[in-house]
């Protein structure tokens, strides 16, 4: 699972900050605005502990690129309990800004110990960013 994450958000920032000609000064990565791209992490233990957000972010540091990042990590946390948090943390950050990127990691186990959880809350921090931003969803998978 760390694996895939590590892959997935390595893609990420492959993708989105992608390099100039070698030997090249590095410029920063920017969305639409012209500003440092955003990501907010949601997740639990998996991405805390492991530092995703550091590393992503010395990544793009020693490749010249510039990113914010902020985070919601709480340890053994499903999405469901993210959703359900009283305090609501991780829906909280994200209404704080524009985030670019929310990347939403749930309990490695999840997908075998409850798959309707994973998708139902997955769908819910979904169809909250996508409101919270004016968004349209282009892909939904029944």
């Amino acid at each position: 699972m760390v694996t895939y994450i590590l892959s997935s958000l390595l893609f990420v920032l492959l993708v989105t900050i992608p390099a100039s000609g070698a030997g090249e000064q590095l410029p920063a990565a920017t969305n639409v605005t012209g500003k440092p791209l955003s990501v907010l992490f949601i997740g639990n233990s998996l991405t805390m502990c492991n530092d995703l957000p550091g590393t992503i972010g010395a990544l793009a540091k020693a490749g010249g690129k510039a990113f914010s990042c902020d985070s919601s990590l709480l340890p053994g946390r499903t999405l469901k309990e993210h959703w359900e948090d009283q305090r609501k943390r991780s829906l909280g950050k994200i209404q704080e800004k524009k985030w670019d990127y929310v990347v939403l990691q749930d309990l490695s186990s999840q997908p075998l110990d409850a798959p309707e959880d994973m998708v139902t809350y997955g769908k819910l921090f979904a169809d909250a960013i996508i409101k919270r931003f004016d968004l349209q969803r282009v892909y939904d998978e029944e």
